[in-house]
């Protein structure tokens, strides 16, 4: 055992991690959203379920609501976002 090296991690990164990697972590408060799983092909597209959480008074999940989107109307829209560097 005297060959592993402990890899530095952020408090962030352990949050990510814990959450699982189907979630998006908000940077400047503790929401996040979690997508399921699975999708489904719809006539408008691949329907994405996701919930919009939080944490509770008593650190527990809570879900603030639920949206279902379309795969192809989410990647639409990131691709005109434009990256800024201040």
């Amino acid at each position: 055992m005297d060959n592993i090296i402990e890899m530095p991690i952020t408090s962030r990164q352990r949050i990510k991690n814990s959450r699982g990697k189907t979630s998006v972590n908000c940077l400047i408060s503790d929401r996040w959203l979690k997508f399921y799983n699975q999708s489904s092909m719809l006539h408008s597209g691949e329907a994405l379920k996701l919930d919009v959480m939080t944490t509770n008074q008593n650190g527990e999940d809570k879900t603030l609501c639920t949206l279902i989107i379309t795969k192809e109307e989410l990647l639409s829209a990131l691709k005109n976002i434009k990256c800024v560097n201040t």
